[in-house]
Formats: structure tokens, sequence, C-alpha cells
């Protein structure tokens, strides 16, 4: 969702990208949000990140609670009240304006149709919630031979930019029209470039933190991991991961690496395959926004993980599962935004 149209000005290029809020996000309970969509009917105390402090008990050997309890309370003057997890997407617009989008749902109810009768099926009667009408935002990485390709499909009759997504497509809902931004061409190195100074930062920052609290960090360098949508993992026992682990992370780099902090959900992955006309088999999978950090004695291949985070990880990436970002800046954030 990418629906700013009651923020600031500075949040409403539609170049600007969307992403999910990691589950280290925090936000006042009485006054949720963040700053620069606070108005004076609507007051808002701020949104941070808890990764730093959280990461910082952990290897503490969990002795360490005065972390916590920097990280568990609101700031502001005279507030006081707990910080609570802030679930959505963020923009990050101009001049370092950061913002959340307004998402709108409903409840519609359907019943059942008797398939001999054409008509209404007695004792068939579901209800399902949808997202109502708004703005959305999404990318779509490819190859430079491919780029005209897509751009005919969406110009082009019958689809003429139009398309129907999700479940009830027959139903009428779905439907959604595609205006395509074109981005600046990626760059390989400029991506390993990106995430070699985003991890170097965020470990100047940890470093930062522990040396004011005074606690000792085991490791020369810690990498955080961020998923950026549902993350489709098979096992060697034909399950699912639910999790990342240090063995995971010597079958993906090749390196020795230690599992240090995790905040992370599951969540059961369903949809329809419109090829067969037939459900897909229910996944597992990890949930967008989950956090895992990676201590390393010495710094990774960023070109590697430059590669890694371009086309992302695990099964069904086509269909924009397995998005992840390394050392996402939003880490960084300990301040109230």
């Amino acid at each position: 969702p990418a629906d700013f149209s009651n923020s600031r000005s500075e949040l409403k290029d539609k170049v600007d990208p969307v992403y999910p809020l990691p589950l280290t996000t925090k936000s006042c309970k009485r006054f949720s949000g963040f700053i620069h969509q606070a108005t004076p009917d609507d007051p808002k105390h701020g949104v941070r990140d808890t990764l730093i402090p959280w990461l910082l008990f952990s290897l503490s050997g969990e002795k360490e609670w005065r972390m916590l309890r920097k990280a568990s309370k609101c700031p502001a003057e005279n507030c006081g009240a707990v910080l609570e997890n802030l679930p959505g997407y963020y923009r990050r617009g101009k001049e370092g304006v950061l913002g959340r989008p307004e998402l709108r749902t409903a409840i519609i109810t359907r019943t059942g149709i008797n398939r001999a009768t054409g008509t209404a099926r007695e004792g068939i009667l579901f209800s399902r919630e949808v997202i109502q009408k708004g703005f959305f935002w999404g990318e779509v990485l490819l190859e430079d031979d491919l780029e005209e390709k897509w751009s005919d499909f969406l110009t082009e009759d019958p689809v003429g930019g139009t398309v129907r997504v999700g479940s009830g497509r027959s139903s009428g809902l779905g439907k959604i029209k595609i205006q395509v931004e074109k981005a600046v061409s990626i760059d390989l190195d400029s991506v390993a470039q990106e995430i070699k100074e985003r991890a170097l930062s965020f470990n100047d920052t940890l470093k930062a933190e522990a040396k004011k609290n005074s606690i000792k960090l085991g490791h020369n360098y810690y990498l955080p991991l961020t998923i950026g949508s549902d993350l489709i993992l098979s096992n060697d026992y034909f399950g699912f991961r639910t999790s990342l682990d240090d063995e995971w992370w010597q079958k993906i780099t090749g390196a020795r690496g230690k599992l240090v902090y995790q905040c992370a959900r599951t969540r059961r992955i369903s949809g329809w395959d419109g090829i067969k006309k037939l459900p897909r088999e229910d996944a597992w999978g990890i949930a967008a926004g989950s956090v895992f950090v990676f201590a390393l004695a010495e710094e990774p291949d960023y070109l590697q993980m430059a590669r890694m985070q371009l086309a992302g990880i695990g099964e069904r990436v086509g269909e924009g599962y397995g998005k992840i970002v390394w050392a996402d800046n939003w880490h960084r954030e300990v301040k109230m935004l």
C-alpha cells in the first residue's frame, strides 16, 4: 500500500519506494506513528527501531536489562507510555521525511452459488476482508532484453495497463491499473558498495552504543539481514525452514558465521494456481519484516551479498517471495522519528 494522499508533499513522489516495517519497529502505544505525519488533532510521538538495544542485550548474555528499558518506554515529555510493535509499511521521502501509508480495509459478504440453479445456495454465507481502492507501489527487476516486452504487455490490448490480482477476480475484485515509472539502471558494483557502506555504518553505530554502555562485543563484524517479502525455504526433510541459522549461512555463502539474534515470525502461505485451476499446496515461510543478525570474523563478499539481494533467495522468487535487504539503514534509527 502506498496511499499518502493525506500526508506531506515530500512523501507523494511515486518513484520513492515503500518498504515493510521490520519487526523490530516500535512506536508509542498512546500516540503511535511518525512525527512527520502528526497534526494538531492527531499528535504522534514517533517511531524507532530496537534492533541495536535487543542485539546488545543478547550479546551481553541477556544480562544488561537496562538496554531494554531504554527501548521500552516512550521518551516524549510527560509520556512514558509503552513502546509497542508497529506493523505495516513506510516510505522514506524527500528531505528525510518518513511516513506510513494509509491502509483502508472493509468486510464484504458473499453467498455461495447453487451450480444447478445459478441462484444463492442456502446455508452458504461467507465474509472476507478486502483492501479498498487506493495506491500501491511495487518494483520489477528486469534484464535489459525483457524491458521492452514488459512495457508492451502493459500497454497493448487487451491488457492496456489493467490487470486483476488476488482472490475473487471472477467476482470483480482485484482490478488494478499499472503505471510504470522507469528507474535508473542497477549496477552490481554500486549495489555491493551500498551494502558495504550500510553495513559498516551499522557496525559503527553498534560499537558506539556498546562502548557507551560498557558492553563487550565478541566478534569483529555484524551483518543484519531483513526479510523484505515472505521467504520460502525448503529443508532437507521435505519441509520448510522457519528460521535461519549458522548452517544456512555457511550453505549460501561458503563462509562461517554465527546467528546471534533474530526477531522473526512464520507465516502460512497459500494461493491459487491460475494455470492448473487448483489451490496451491500450503507452504510455511518466514514473514516479511523478520530480522536476523550474523556475527562474522571478517567482512563478507559484498558482490555475493549484492547478487543475493538483487535476485532474491529461496523459492518462488519470480512471484515476489524472498526479497531481502542486507544492513537496512532502518536499523540505525535509534531515535524517535
